[in-house]
C-alpha cells in the first residue's frame, strides 16, 4: 500500500496510469476473494473512511444478492461474510487498482427496502479498532 502522507503523485500521471478516469473499478477482498466480481451480487455502493482520530473502516453494499425462491443469501457471499476475515480494498480504473484498505470484517447488515429489494451491507474496521477496545 502507498504511504498516503508521502507520496505524491501529478494529474497527468495518473490520468495516464488509469486510462483517463473512464472505468471506475473496485476490488473489496474478503479473505482474498473478491466479493465484488461475484456473479450473484452487484456493487451498490462503495465507501472507505482513512483516518487519524478514529479506526478507518471499508463498506460495499451488495444488491440482488438475495434468492427469494429459497429465502436465503447466495451461498457463494454467505461462505465469504464470515466476521473476523481479512479485508482488502483497492479502488482504481480499467484493471489499475491501488489498495487503498486493509482490515477484518467486523460488521454484516442486511436492508429491506420497498423500491431496492434486500441488500447485504459489509462493513470492515482497520486493526486501530482491536487496539481501541482489546485490553
Amino acid at each position: 500500500m502507498a504511504d498516503l502522507m508521502k507520496d505524491t503523485y501529478t494529474f497527468q500521471s495518473l490520468k495516464k496510469k488509469y486510462k483517463n478516469f473512464l472505468a471506475p473499478a473496485v476490488k473489496f477482498l474478503i479473505g482474498g476473494s473478491d466479493v465484488a466480481q461475484l456473479k450473484e451480487a452487484h456493487v451498490r455502493s462503495v465507501e472507505a473512511v482513512l483516518s487519524l482520530d478514529c479506526a478507518g473502516s471499508a463498506r460495499i453494499v451488495l444488491g440482488d444478492c438475495y434468492d427469494y425462491k429459497n429465502a436465503s443469501f447466495a451461498q457463494a457471499l454467505k461462505n465469504l461474510a464470515v466476521l473476523g476475515r481479512k479485508v482488502e480494498l483497492s479502488l482504481g480504473y480499467g484493471s489499475k487498482f491501488q489498495k487503498v484498505f486493509t482490515g477484518f470484517l467486523a460488521s454484516a447488515e442486511t436492508t429491506v427496502d420497498a423500491e431496492e429489494g434486500i441488500s447485504l451491507a459489509l462493513t470492515a474496521l482497520d486493526v486501530r479498532r482491536l487496539m481501541m477496545t482489546d485490553n
